[in-house]
């Protein structure tokens, strides 16, 4: 019995010696390998929420793009054409004359205006013209009010040095930028 309980012993030992090695291999190697895996994920896991936040704001993005986008595409369609430029200076005398305006001068300039960020150009237009307060701010009004795109650039009024002579006619000068799109070149 003592062979067998020495064989057992020396099994038992060896177990024993093998669940230690075990251990240690399991402490040694594995687990580190583990929490170093463990770290590498969690920083996978951070990058992919960063990525994440990133499309989320580059989506967001896009439908503002998209949004703008389709604004000033409507904003270009509602624009006269290059062959419509007679109609915006028509358009200037029209208003004059029917507030009883006299227009002294109007020109154009003969080259127009282009943004490279902008499919629109632009004439620049002075106009000069002598009437009453009341109507060359009624032609303001109109132009202001008018559907055409038109920046008044600068505007300046002259007439008589008599604070008292209300009759007096007034000269209004102003210049302006009408907006066209240009004809497609072929």
């Amino acid at each position: 019995m003592n062979l067998k309980g020495g064989k057992i012993s020396g099994i038992i030992f060896v177990l024993i010696a093998a669940l230690v090695g075990l251990g240690y291999f399991l402490n040694i190697v594995l687990i580190p390998d583990v929490h170093k895996k463990q770290t590498l994920l969690e920083e996978k896991e951070l990058t992919l929420n960063a990525k994440n936040a990133e499309l989320t704001n580059v989506q967001e993005l896009d439908r503002t793009f998209d949004t703008i986008k389709d604004e000033a595409d409507l904003a270009v369609s509602a624009l006269p054409s290059e062959k419509q430029i007679p109609d915006i200076l028509f358009q200037f005398t029209a208003i004059a004359d029917e507030l009883n305006l006299k227009t002294n001068n109007l020109t154009i300039s003969t080259t127009p205006v282009s943004n490279p960020r902008s499919v629109a150009q632009s004439i620049v237009i002075n106009v000069s013209l002598t009437g009453s307060f009341s109507d060359l701010l009624g032609y303001l009004s109109a132009l202001e009010n008018s559907l055409r795109l038109i920046n008044i650039s600068s505007v300046s009024m002259s007439g008589s040095a008599a604070l008292d002579d209300t009759s007096a006619p007034l000269v209004l000068s102003l210049q302006a930028d009408a907006y066209f799109t240009p004809l497609a070149t072929k």
